[in-house]
């Protein structure tokens, strides 16, 4: 059993980098990465189309593409594109749980996890 809405250490600030890579917190797969601007950023790490490790996906900008069909997603989280979309699918029905993500110290990131 966990504290949700609380505040838990992710990674330390130099581990948060322009390359996404795969955190468990609370049970669950989280992919971190940094936005051109620096700020962090925590998403599930589990596409919600064939569940692929998003953090094997790539950066488009601040966006994080699926490895396997190319699905992208913002940092809050948000489909922005999708094969659905380019065909003028509902891009609303899917999207991603996103972390409240932010530096708590200069020394690590921290997020609360809800």
């Amino acid at each position: 059993m966990y504290l949700h809405d609380n505040w838990y250490v992710a990674a330390f600030a130099e581990e948060v980098t322009r390359v996404p890579f795969r955190r468990t917190l609370l049970d669950e797969s989280v992919v971190l990465y940094r936005t051109e601007a620096g700020g962090p950023v925590a998403l599930s790490d589990v596409c919600p189309h064939r569940r692929a490790p998003l953090h094997l996906g790539r950066l488009l900008g601040d966006v994080i593409a699926c490895p396997y069909h190319g699905l992208r997603f913002d940092p809050s989280g948000k489909l922005t594109q999708s094969v659905a979309r380019a065909r003028g699918g509902s891009p609303e029905l899917v999207g991603l749980k996103s972390v409240n993500s932010g530096g708590r110290t200069g020394n690590a990131d921290s997020g609360s996890a809800s």
